[in-house]
């Protein structure tokens, strides 16, 4: 990863890194996702270090109980991101970053109704 400029292990399997490609200076956690080659990250949103390993823990810990409760880890359904992208991408096109014609493609595809139904609309955590 070439845009981490800090890096510390609190734990085996959680990680703090600070990255360099954003304007600010807070950490971010990683908490590696046992027998999988996955990893959740967090945004601690602080600067402090102290802090960082604390909210670090806490994260960590939270995923382990969904892991042994059979709770989902990642539970935020395609639809609330892909919405979530076409609202930064609406603002890039009211800068004139990108065309207005590339934002309503985007949106048509967005609200394609096999978006909002069936699996696609929130991935059961069995997939996982």
């Amino acid at each position: 990863m070439a845009f981490v400029i800090d890096k510390e292990t609190v734990a085996p399997g959680v990680i703090l890194v600070r990255r360099g490609d954003v304007a600010h200076r807070n950490w971010y956690c990683r908490v590696k996702l046992p027998k999988a080659d996955r990893y959740k990250t967090f945004s601690l949103k602080t600067e402090k270090i102290t802090e960082a390993r604390e909210l670090a823990s806490d994260h960590a810990s939270e995923i382990k109980w969904a892991l042994k409760n059979d709770h989902p880890v990642f539970d935020r359904p395609f639809l609330a991101v892909a919405r979530e992208y076409l609202a930064v991408q609406e603002e890039r096109a009211a800068r004139h970053e990108i065309s207005a014609g590339r934002v309503q493609k985007m949106r048509s595809v967005i609200d394609q109704p096999f978006l909002m139904t069936g699996k696609r609309a929130s991935m059961a955590h069995q997939i996982w």
